[in-house]
């Protein structure tokens, strides 16, 4: 085992440093790490994208992002994409999940210049509000 000694100028005698279980230490903290940034990013969305452009974009960020998809009442959020040429084409709030999706279903779902990509969070009674909105310019 590698010993080396390190003192500092608040201790008054040298302490002893084991090299290998400092390492051991850094590497369960940054194992512990990686642990929560996966778990933080492994979501259950709920996906709502009308169109086949829609729901391809969807899927490619859903895998980009190490999400899986669920169903509604396990979702953690609901991600849904649009395309559309208005830069807000939704609603910040909605009394039901299926007035999102009539919503989401009115827009330019295959001819939009943009992707609209909304993340909601759903309370208990399974409304959604916008926690999240990014827009794009779609690449057809």
């Amino acid at each position: 085992m590698l010993m080396f000694t390190a003192s500092t100028a608040y201790a008054q005698s040298p302490k002893e440093f084991d090299a290998d279980s400092a390492l051991a230490a850094i590497r369960i903290q940054r194992a512990k790490a990686l642990a929560n940034r996966a778990a933080m990013r492994a979501y259950r969305v709920y996906v709502v994208a009308k169109s086949v452009s829609t729901e391809m974009e969807a899927r490619d960020i859903v895998a980009k992002n190490g999400w899986t998809e669920s169903h509604l009442r396990q979702a953690d959020i609901v991600l849904v994409v649009v395309r559309s040429e208005l830069e807000y084409p939704l609603r910040e709030y909605y009394q039901s999940i299926g007035e999102l999706e009539e919503d989401a279903d009115q827009q330019l779902n295959i001819a939009g210049s943009n992707f609209v990509v909304y993340a909601f969070r759903i309370d208990d009674d399974l409304r959604p509000t916008v926690v999240r909105r990014v827009a794009y310019a779609a690449k057809d």
